[in-house]
């Protein structure tokens, strides 16, 4: 009797597999990679769209009375700050802290920001935070560094609102045109994802959600897992709310990319941003804290 001879693959019909399986794959993973991040922009714009009727159910329960941008450390304005004071009757009208700004105590109960028990745990929920970026971390970082040492906290967002408030040579021309003044209006910015640049001149880190290299945040500080410190920062853009609850995604064109430090239109232009209807809030100077919108 004669053994019929098995049949399998060849190794030349085994790397032809093969072959196809990775030109498959290279062709698929950057749309998958797309088809992600805009599922991630997606669930981030529904997050702001919460923020927004918090906003507006806070203020019709307050007499339409809009809490104001926060400012701290010698009345520098930082939009992505909210105040963590349950008390203000310490406070005097020299001291930064104001009793009309933007508050994690009265807005969570529209919200749940925070544990009710923040004050004792510093624990904070994923609503402070964009679904690009690390939960986790950023609620560490709020329970490490925030809760701990400060009377407010940094959250993914930024709001906007009393920008009429801020002094003329910590903003832009641009941003009583674009920004909230003391009520909400369809055309200006209530609030957005954050996109901005922390340091002094012995370095920087950028913060912003989305990138072409994923998030990056507080990038010059140390003991941060994840930051991009690039000479040229690759923001891709961010969502933004406006007085009437509709949310907006605005693309940052990578030939108006991010300034750095080094460059010196940003320098002489006192840290406003060269890119498309482009403005600035914050102090820009030794100590640099510059918030776009």
């Amino acid at each position: 009797m004669k053994n019929k001879a098995s049949k399998g693959f060849t190794l030349i019909e085994l790397l032809v597999v093969v072959a196809i399986i990775a030109l498959l794959l290279s062709i698929l993973t950057p749309a998958l990679n797309q088809v992600k991040e805009r599922t991630k922009r997606i669930l981030c714009s529904n997050r702001l769209k919460q923020w927004g009727i918090a906003i507006h159910a806070y203020n019709v329960a307050n007499d339409d009375r809009m809490m104001k941008m926060v400012r701290r450390w010698e009345g520098v304005y930082f939009p992505c700050y909210i105040s963590t004071i349950q008390d203000y009757s310490t406070f005097n009208d020299d001291d930064d802290q104001q009793p009309d700004e933007w508050n994690a105590y009265k807005i969570n109960p529209y919200i749940e920001m925070m544990n009710k028990n923040y004050a004792d745990n510093g624990i904070v929920t994923e609503m402070i935070t964009c679904p690009n970026c690390s939960g986790d971390f950023m609620q560490d970082w709020v329970m490490d560094v925030n809760w701990p040492y400060h009377d407010f906290m940094e959250i993914a967002y930024c709001y906007w609102a009393g920008i009429d408030e801020v002094p003329q040579e910590q903003r832009s021309i641009n941003a009583v045109r674009y920004l909230t003044l003391d009520v909400p209006s369809p055309k200006k910015l209530l609030m957005s994802e954050c996109l901005w640049i922390t340091g002094d001149t012995g370095g920087a880190g950028y913060r912003y959600n989305h990138g072409r290299k994923g998030w990056s945040w507080n990038g010059y500080m140390p003991g941060m897992s994840h930051s991009d410190q690039s000479p040229y920062p690759q923001a891709t853009g961010r969502s933004r709310l406006f007085g009437d609850g509709r949310v907006e995604w605005k693309a940052v064109p990578l030939d108006e990319n991010l300034p750095t430090l080094d460059d010196l239109f940003w320098q002489v232009n006192d840290g406003m941003w060269n890119g498309r209807d482009s403005g600035w809030v914050g102090e820009a100077g030794g100590a640099v804290d510059v918030h776009y919108f």
